[in-house]
């Protein structure tokens, strides 16, 4: 019995012990955090990320985890795309360069705070990410994360090449959505530096812009707040997420210029071997067969300018249909002069009824593409509107909650 009261006494002690060191070792912390604050308070240039010096981060973590959960963080986040290298349509990615701004306004210092903040379409890295925070000028306290890489993006190209694409960055940050919330930032708007930042991209695509002024046009970009789950350690807890969005409008002229007329005049000369009589066999098979080579020469030549998936495109679809069309005036040639010495006047009624069937098969695949193209645009308009629409609501939106604030 007493042995089991020295034990307890004993343990009683060591828990005492431990108890005073944490006391200790939380001064020594706070002192530490205090000291640091009162250097960075004036302070509005950038300061290198820190890492909770001598304190281990689990500390850190927990000591937040009790804090939000007395008072959740909003986290105001905006984006900057420096530059817009290129959309890769065989892999859906683009890469691009970004820097990604998330402001909180939260009572007590920040400092040691980290937002847990990962880009979750990012695939890879061509550079060292660049993470950095500060205390800005308007009272709140700035951590900023630079990435350059490559982003995937479903790409919708069945009508390549007058297609739509949204391009996003999506933000997710490991706290839980009851502990930390992402909302588009009220003070500094997410913008594009200098245009696209790049020549040939902006030669390939037109951005869809928003008219600020009679003279100053600004690329529109969308924020939508969420929540998504499966961005932590368990899967059944909801984590804030924020996407921004750019819409970009293919130039389609280059593809109409230098694939579709092309096409369209090959197809059209083989109309010419009607022209020849009807018993000259190999004269007709020789024009139909050179310009059926001739088309499919062009699309293996043209074939890198082309996505590859594993569906047809709107240009596929016309460029099929323009083998088809000329693989069918040489069997049309070939059956009815085949072994013909005279020439009938049924002979001549079923050349002139291939040749009329033929023509109006081509004229309605003409037809058919221009009404696409048209259709195209008219949805590309009303997309295009809905998306300015979306942008300046959002913005509006933001307004309204700055004056409530």
């Amino acid at each position: 019995m007493a042995a089991q009261m020295d034990e307890s006494a004993s343990a009683s002690e060591v828990l005492a012990c431990l108890k005073q060191q944490a006391c200790v070792l939380e001064r020594l912390v706070a002192l530490s955090d205090a000291k640091m604050s009162g250097i960075n308070n004036d302070a509005v240039e950038l300061q290198p990320i820190m890492e909770g010096g001598d304190r281990p981060a689990s500390a850190i973590d927990h000591k937040w985890e009790r804090q939000l959960a007395k008072q959740p963080m909003v986290v105001e986040a905006n984006v900057v795309i420096l530059s817009l290298e290129g959309v890769d349509t065989a892999n859906h990615t683009f890469s691009a360069d970004i820097v990604a701004e998330f402001r909180v306004w939260y009572a007590g210092d920040v400092h040691d705070w980290d937002p847990k903040i990962r880009c979750t379409n990012l695939k890879e890295t061509t550079t060292d990410p660049i993470m950095s925070q500060y205390k800005s000028s308007d009272g709140s306290y700035c951590f900023r994360r630079q990435w350059h890489g490559v982003f995937i993006e479903h790409l919708e190209l069945h009508n390549f090449p007058m297609d739509i694409q949204d391009l996003s960055f999506e933000f997710v940050s490991e706290w839980p959505a009851d502990k930390v919330k992402f909302i588009k930032c009220r003070s500094h708007e997410s913008k594009v530096s200098g245009g696209l930042g790049c020549e040939v991209t902006r030669d390939v695509w037109a951005p869809t812009m928003i008219q600020e002024s009679r003279r100053q046009l600004k690329v529109a970009v969308l924020a939508r707040e969420d929540v998504t789950d499966g961005a932590g350690m368990s899967s059944d807890v909801l984590h804030p997420t924020i996407t921004f969005t750019l819409q970009l409008r293919r130039h389609s002229r280059n593809y109409l210029y230098n694939i579709i007329i092309p096409t369209a005049a090959l197809v059209s000369l083989a109309f010419c071997s009607f022209t020849v009589p009807l018993n000259e066999v190999a004269d007709r098979a020789s024009i139909t067969l050179t310009l059926l080579l001739s088309i499919i020469a062009y699309k293996l030549i043209i074939k890198d300018e082309l996505p590859k998936v594993n569906f047809l495109t709107l240009i596929d679809i016309y460029i099929l249909a323009s083998m088809t069309i000329v693989a069918m005036i040489a069997f049309a040639n070939a059956t009815v002069g085949n072994g013909v010495e005279d020439v009938t006047e049924e002979l001549r009624s079923w050349d002139y009824e291939c040749r009329w069937w033929l023509g109006i098969a081509w004229v309605i695949c003409n037809l058919g593409f221009i009404v696409r193209i048209i259709f195209r645009h008219a949805v590309a308009r009303r997309r295009m509107q809905t998306f300015k629409k979306e942008c300046c609501d959002n913005r509006d939106r933001s307004a309204d909650v700055l004056l409530l604030v």
